[in-house]
């Protein structure tokens, strides 16, 4: 009997149990083994990478698209250290990320030799459940619970790693039915809710999920109460609720909050990303949480927050409604997009006509952090578009690769990203030739020459990482198109998968932004 094997293919089991049809593999030697089963083996779809953090992050987005488990594999050594930036983003999300890492036999600790670092224990902090085996692997097979946040399993494989191949594996698998899972924790129950501070409240929704946007949906129209939508809450261009919706964007909403009297926020979805969010917690203003997952994403808030589901008590509350109409102000809205219009080539007039050229029906992948932000106050798209973020720990890394794990076949896939995010994340690359060329795809790349989401915060230029690097070279080498524009009047797409490389005019963005501040100001006095 071939140990290694054996083992590898008693795991492989255990995450199809789990629900696990997918697979991403980062060829190693220590993880021969798990290479072995799954080149001949027809019960996983499996993707392989040279990259463990893209892999991850590339896991990510197959999970957010698909919503079940999926698995990333490696090697032992630095290699499982790659990982943790996807696993601690997928922590943050709540994403059943599976992670299986193959290490050296136990006694090789603390040796110092090659390939041979403290391994079991790295990603303990993220993740819901750890299991590091060598011989006995008991403890895994008899896990239950249902994943709701990363799961690491560290195995230990001794040599020889492939005493015995075989030409199919799919025979070795054992009970390949999904077991029944059971939760790891009973849900929060909200038995005191105190509504009598909360009696005029603004909400405010964060990211969700399509499944959780149509269960919010129809309470939102019943409590009828003011919302600040933001794009990837899938709600922010919904007309059944058009009356309720906040339209002057993400710089107005404090003072809106301020000048009509609310008395509390309640958060729907993932933590906003609009400054306001963060300005409540110095404020003292009593804050609901209804999310998927349970951070508060306020200091000062200590309480998990509640499950969507639980929405339902609100309609129970006596809450009083405020009517948007009164002081969405389109004449507000009307000078931010005379400012486009002054400044053409801003990074703002680039983001709203690249809004307006994309396909209806199509996918929006925004990349953390600025265009999200302007997407946010500047987009108007002309159809229906469905917006995807990367908003768990909030980082620049992953972005494209995420963005790949998205992807869907049949309609267009964009991806709107900064120029740092881009170089981040190269490797990405290798995952669209390799697998994605026949789906559609468009990397917008907005290349201002560095991290200028810092220049209205620091008025020092080492926070920016300025550099002159363009990405037409990166663009050939994996086999895309390219196109780049200066002047965003001549923003077009073209049938092809290509790399659009977008150069904003540093100086009329920086004035945008200085001019939205005046009439925010300006606004707040009214």
């Amino acid at each position: 009997m071939n140990l290694p094997i054996d083992k590898a293919i008693k795991i492989l089991t255990k995450v199809k149990q789990l629900g696990c049809e997918e697979v991403v593999l980062c060829p190693g030697g220590r993880n021969a083994p798990f290479v072995e089963v799954l080149s001949k083996t027809s019960l996983f779809k499996t993707t392989t990478l040279f990259e463990e953090r893209s892999a991850g992050f590339y896991a990510c987005g197959l999970i957010k698209k698909g919503q079940g488990p999926v698995a990333v594999i490696t090697t032992s050594g630095t290699a499982v250290a790659e990982l943790l930036p996807s696993v601690i983003e997928a922590y943050y999300q709540g994403l059943p990320l599976i992670i299986i890492t193959a290490d050296r036999p136990k006694n090789y600790r603390g040796s110092g030799a090659p390939q041979s670092i403290k391994q079991s224990k790295i990603l303990s902090e993220f993740c819901q459940s750890t299991f590091d085996l060598e011989e006995d692997l008991t403890d895994l097979l008899e896990f239950k619970d249902s994943l709701q946040k990363p799961l690491h399993i560290n195995i230990c494989f001794d040599e020889p790693l492939l005493s015995i191949k075989k030409e199919n594996y799919d025979g070795e698998f054992i009970n390949i039915d999904k077991i029944k899972l059971t939760p790891k924790c009973t849900e929060t129950t909200p038995d005191q809710l105190d509504f009598n501070k909360v009696k005029q409240p603004l909400v405010i929704l964060g990211q969700l999920d399509a499944d959780e946007a149509s269960t919010v949906l129809p309470i939102l129209k019943k409590l009828n109460l003011a919302i600040y939508a933001e794009a990837h809450s899938g709600l922010k261009y919904n007309n059944e609720i058009s009356n309720q919706l906040i339209t002057t964007g993400a710089s107005t909403v404090g003072l809106i909050f301020k000048n009509e009297g609310f008395d509390s926020v309640i958060r729907i979805g993932g933590i906003p990303t609009l400054r306001f969010w963060r300005d409540l917690n110095n404020m003292e203003c009593p804050v609901l949480n209804f999310s998927k997952n349970q951070f508060s994403g306020l200091s000062r808030i200590k309480e998990p927050a509640l499950s969507i589901q639980s929405l339902k008590l609100l309609e129970e509350a006596e809450l009083s409604s405020k009517e948007p109409a009164k002081f969405k102000s389109d004449s507000l809205m009307s000078k931010f997009y005379s400012l486009l219009e002054k400044y053409p080539n801003s990074e703002q007039s680039f983001v709203h006509k690249f809004s307006r050229t994309i396909e209806n029906n199509s996918q929006v992948f925004l990349a953390n952090s600025l265009p999200i932000r302007e997407w946010d106050s500047f987009a108007s798209p002309s159809g229906k578009v469905k917006i995807q973020t990367l908003r768990g720990a909030n980082g620049i890394d992953g972005n494209i690769s995420y963005f790949l794990g998205l992807a869907k076949d049949n309609i267009t896939n964009y991806c709107l990203l900064g120029d740092l995010s881009a170089l981040y994340d190269l490797a990405a690359g290798f995952l669209y030739k390799k697998y994605y060329q026949d789906k559609k795809i468009k990397i917008i790349i907005i290349n201002n020459g560095g991290g200028k989401i810092f220049s209205p915060l620091f008025k020092n230029e080492t926070f920016e990482n300025s550099h002159d690097i363009e990405f037409s070279g990166w663009a050939k080498m994996f086999n895309l198109g390219y196109q780049k524009i200066s002047s965003a009047s001549d923003i077009k797409m073209s049938d092809d998968n290509e790399v659009i490389e977008l150069i904003p005019d540093n100086s009329q963005s920086a004035k945008v932004i200085e001019e939205i501040k005046n009439l925010v100001r300006e606004f707040g006095h009214e």
